[in-house]
């Protein structure tokens, strides 16, 4: 029978505080605790404080089993857990005891020669006080239910699953992601469609971000299940940005999402890639994988060599994409020197794939533009001249091999920022050559990318779209605000005019409606009639017969004058003539 039990002690005695147990008066008016009194233990509530020798404890014992009968097995199994509980409290005590007496070792004095060996502390780091409270936490039954609510929706609710894309169209809009934008999330074009599928169903985040993308290129009622999977992504990304640590579909959604923002948002900005960027940059601190990169211990993650080249190469991706929008947004970036360091190009690629060695020369450029053509950090154009010559010096092998034209339209687009920083600054005045530099560099980007158009174009990333659209545009502000200064150096402003009219009608050829190009579209044909009616209005004499093709009152321009209700066009910088960069 159970002994009788008061109401609990307004304070635990000592054995049951160190026992980390309830401690309860004992019924039968002794000064002891229920608990000391029942395993005859000594009770800090007694006067006389300490242990009862082990010899009495034993005689008890033996005297108890002598008095009882032999086949009781209840009392055999009692005695021998107030044995027990006996000797691990004794053991306790005495661990305590010397514990103490290291801390006390280890403590900052000045004859104190004691230090834990560096293996120890490096595979066995004290936990930090958050982390110890919340472990604490776990083990005593006080943990949340969010984070298991969110894994299970995740394996559960799944856009297919849901009904929003039919099984059938997933199949087929997957197809068309992996074959055109796979190699940017390390995703092969030889994969099996059902497995990469059964992948990507694992993170419901990955999944939606590779059916916007993949949406976009088509027409008709897919194009109306754009604006609920964008919604959808949203909502994911809040859930997801909650979870430490991250898994490698998270990077692979951040990617997607931050180099084809435009393109999912339908807008400019709708989707923040800084953020997106900035959040994933953070996050791989905390991830096991990425510990080889930031120098963390090797051992922590046993990863085999293949999954090393692709965190590595997610890694590059990554860094690059948020490079392009610190760059394109004039933010901060969250990187420095070291991180630009570990972007190397993996040991496992083979030569004839340059593809991951462009991706190292573009975040070498990119830095390169963040740290010396960017408003807060802006150089000298000959400091920025010797930085660009070494950079392409140093990659000067992948100018003469496929697809180089996009390190061409980096390059020169770093060089057009310059100039385009250099003529807003206080420092400088629109000199001609600095106009003539920029007309050229602006027409270079957009022959560039018009004449190397083949089946891929219309799979580029935003960044390059992004590139064409702002050299179209200083185009279409320098030429009617510098109208003088271009004629008197003979500049030949037609043929510009001609270009522009040129990449208008090639952004009408590349994809279908929801495409980025369809987008852009409007904004430069918006600003280039605006450029017209300044321009007439300036030189009354000039002919515009060449341009009367092109109908501007029925491209719907007021649709971009206004994007969620912000201006585009205002609270833009001012140049030394007065004339605002509504870029």
């Amino acid at each position: 029978m159970p002994a009788l039990r008061n109401g609990r002690a307004s304070r635990a005695c000592t054995t049951c505080r160190r026992g980390k147990t309830r401690c309860y008066t004992d019924a039968n008016g002794t000064k002891s605790c229920l608990r000391c009194h029942t395993l005859a233990l000594s009770c800090s509530f007694n006067k006389d404080d300490g242990f009862i020798s082990s010899t009495l404890i034993d005689n008890k014992v033996v005297e108890n089993e002598t008095n009882e009968p032999k086949g009781d097995r209840n009392h055999d199994v009692a005695s021998r857990l107030a044995s027990l509980e006996t000797m691990v409290l004794s053991l306790t005590t005495r661990l305590d005891t010397i514990l103490a007496n290291q801390g006390q070792t280890m403590g900052p004095t000045k004859d104190s020669q004691h230090t834990p060996p560096s293996s120890v502390a490096s595979l066995c780091p004290p936990p930090a006080p958050v982390i110890l409270i919340r472990d604490a936490s776990i083990d005593s039954g006080i943990y949340s239910q969010e984070k298991l609510d969110i894994k299970d929706s995740e394996e559960s609710q799944d856009v297919i699953s849901s009904g929003l894309v039919p099984f059938e169209s997933a199949h087929e809009l997957i197809t068309l992601f992996i074959r055109n934008y796979g190699r940017w999330i390390l995703v092969s074009q030889e994969t099996n469609i059902e497995s990469a599928m059964t992948a990507f169903r694992r993170s419901p985040l990955l999944l939606t971000s590779v059916l916007l993308i993949a949406i976009r290129h088509t027409e008709g009622q897919r194009e109306q299940q754009a604006e609920k999977l964008l919604r959808e992504v949203k909502k994911l990304l809040g859930l997801q940005l909650l979870i430490v640590p991250q898994n490698l579909e998270f990077y692979q959604a951040i990617i997607i999402l931050s180099l084809w923002s435009t393109s999912a948002g339908r807008v400019p900005m709708k989707i923040d890639s800084w953020v997106l960027t900035s959040h994933a940059l953070q996050q791989t601190l905390v991830t096991s994988e990425f510990a080889f990169l930031h120098g963390l211990d090797d051992q922590s993650y046993s990863g085999t060599s293949t999954n090393r080249y692709k965190y590595r190469c997610i890694w590059n991706h990554l860094v690059l994409a948020h490079l392009q929008i610190c760059v394109s947004t004039q933010r901060k970036t969250m990187l420095t020197e070291r991180h630009i360091s570990l972007c190397k190009v993996p040991s496992d690629v083979k030569p004839s794939n340059n593809y991951e060695m462009r991706m190292v020369a573009e975040v070498q450029l990119y830095w390169i533009n963040y740290q010396h053509c960017c408003s807060r950090t802006l150089s000298n154009i000959h400091q920025i001249d010797r930085h660009l010559e070494l950079w392409q010096r140093d990659w000067k092998k992948l100018f003469d091999e496929p697809r180089s034209q996009f390190l061409q339209l980096g390059f020169k687009f770093t060089y057009l920022f310059a100039h385009y920083q250099w003529l807003q600054s206080s420092q400088m005045k629109s000199q001609p050559t600095t106009l003539i530099d920029m007309i050229a560099l602006a027409t270079d980007i957009i022959t560039v990318i018009v004449d190397t158009t083949d089946g891929l174009s219309q799979y580029l990333t935003d960044h390059v779209y992004h590139i064409v659209t702002f050299a179209a545009l200083v185009l279409c502000h320098i030429l009617p605000s510098y109208q003088t200064q271009l004629q008197e150096n003979n500049v030949d402003t037609g043929a510009v005019e001609e270009l522009i009219i040129k990449l208008l009608g090639w952004l009408e050829t590349i994809g279908t409606a929801g495409h980025i190009a369809r987008v852009l579209w409007p904004v430069i044909s918006y600003r280039f009639a605006k450029m017209q009616s300044m321009h007439m209005s300036a030189s009354n004499s000039r002919s515009t017969t060449s341009h009367s093709t092109i109908d501007f009152d029925i491209l719907g321009l007021e649709m971009f004058t206004e994007y969620d209700g912000i201006s585009l066009w205002s609270d833009l910088p001012v140049d030394q003539n007065g004339f605002t960069w509504n870029i």
